[in-house]
């Protein structure tokens, strides 16, 4: 792979590569030969399938980001003048 590609899945994440191969596979799909071979219900139920498989992937990926989320979060500490302290951040 270039650069650029591997750039783009970097950013985008676990979604980027079925997204890529249904990009790359879009034109041999749904394509004459391929409509005739496998007839118009089954293309449909490929697609159906095709798009699913991206739903729980983007569902898993959302997930999987919360999850790491919670874990980074920094905890500030501030004491004041009167020894008093607060814990968290100052985000109401």
């Amino acid at each position: 792979m270039d650069d650029m590609t591997k750039r783009i899945f970097l950013s985008v994440g676990l979604p980027g590569v079925p997204l890529f191969l249904l990009f790359v596979l879009m034109k041999y799909i749904y394509s004459d030969s391929m409509v005739e071979f496998f007839g118009s219900e089954r293309v449909f139920l490929i697609t159906i399938f095709l798009v699913l498989v991206l739903f729980f992937v983007f569902i898993f990926s959302l997930l999987r980001k919360k999850r790491n989320d919670g874990i980074a979060k920094k905890i500030n500490s501030v004491t004041y003048k009167n020894n008093s302290t607060h814990n968290g951040d100052n985000r109401f």
